[in-house]
C-alpha cells in the first residue's frame, strides 16, 4: 500500500462521499425501473413491437448491448421472486 499524505487523504474522502451521493441517485430509479420492467416483462409488453423477447425490446428501446438487457430482465424477474417484505428491504 502506498502512503498518502493529508490533503490527498481529504480529497479522496471527499470523492468517496460524492460516489456514495451519485449511488444513492441512481439506485432509487434503478428500483424503480426494474419494478416497472418486471411488469412489463409479465404482461409481455414487449411483443407490442414484435420484438422476441422482453431483453430483446429491453436492448432496441433503451441501446443497452444484447447481454446487459438479458442481465436487466433476469435481475428484475428475480426480484420478482422475493416475497414483498424482503423485496422492500432489498429494494432500500
Amino acid at each position: 500500500m502506498r502512503t498518502i499524505d493529508d490533503g490527498e487523504r481529504v480529497e479522496l474522502e471527499r470523492l468517496g462521499e460524492s460516489i456514495a451521493a451519485i449511488s444513492a441517485e441512481v439506485e432509487s430509479p434503478t428500483r424503480r425501473m426494474l419494478g416497472e420492467l418486471r411488469d412489463f416483462d409479465r404482461r409481455e409488453g414487449w411483443t407490442l413491437s414484435g420484438a422476441l423477447s422482453c431483453a430483446q425490446w429491453l436492448s432496441w428501446r433503451t441501446g443497452l448491448a444484447p447481454c446487459a438487457a438479458r442481465e436487466r430482465v433476469r435481475v428484475a424477474r428475480k426480484l420478482g421472486e422475493l416475497p414483498a417484505k424482503l423485496r422492500h428491504h432489498v429494494s432500500s
